[in-house]
């Protein structure tokens, strides 16, 4: 993809994904999805959760147990499974919107190891622990590149964070080794991820 276009869809993508995570329709703050941090994780600002807008029962009683939560994980498929910013090229800003609004959620701990994962209509949670995938977002945020090869009945891929020097290579959703590849470069060197 020629840089002028991944240009485009990342603003593209950026302007969709500021108009409200967060809210489904309620009026308040918003939360916002920062695509060169990660298309399926949102940093929780400080300021949640805003008192204008009402929480549910369930999520009062989750922020009563465990304060705001460090990040909001949104489940773009329903086995969780990580996208890019190029699963959604393509998909109108209202398409979108809808989906963030109606998705699933969880809420992140890192600190308590804990990942509470809403029902869709907010009325039940599950409570588990953070799996090694989504401890590696939570860290570094989505890598910068992944590549991926299926043989002999293993899915192997390999994510790699210029930007924080690491590499971590996943075999049937699992992390069998992450390695130093460097210093680093600083983070948001790559606009696309």
């Amino acid at each position: 993809m020629k840089t002028g276009m991944k240009f485009l869809l990342m603003a593209a993508l950026a302007t969709v994904l500021t108009l409200g995570v967060i809210g489904c329709g309620r009026k308040g703050r918003i939360i916002e999805l920062d695509p060169r941090f990660s298309m399926n994780l949102a940093k929780v600002p400080y300021w949640f959760p805003d008192p204008k807008v009402p929480m549910g029962p369930v999520e009062n009683e989750v922020l009563e147990r465990y304060g705001p939560p460090d990040f909001i994980r949104f489940w773009w498929r329903e086995d969780g499974s990580m996208i890019t910013s190029s699963d959604l090229s393509g998909r109108d800003r209202e398409t979108i919107q809808g989906n963030l609004d109606n998705m699933k959620k969880s809420w992140i701990y890192v600190n308590n190891n804990i990942e509470v994962v809403f029902s869709p209509n907010r009325m039940s949670i599950r409570e588990q622990p953070i799996d090694e995938i989504t401890g590696l977002l939570c860290q570094w945020g989505d890598p910068g590149r992944r590549t991926h090869l299926q043989t002999g009945g293993r899915n192997m891929e390999t994510w790699i964070w210029v930007d924080h020097g690491w590499k971590a290579t996943i075999e049937n959703g699992r992390i069998v080794s992450k390695d130093r590849i460097g210093p680093g470069t600083g983070s948001g060197t790559y606009l696309l991820k």
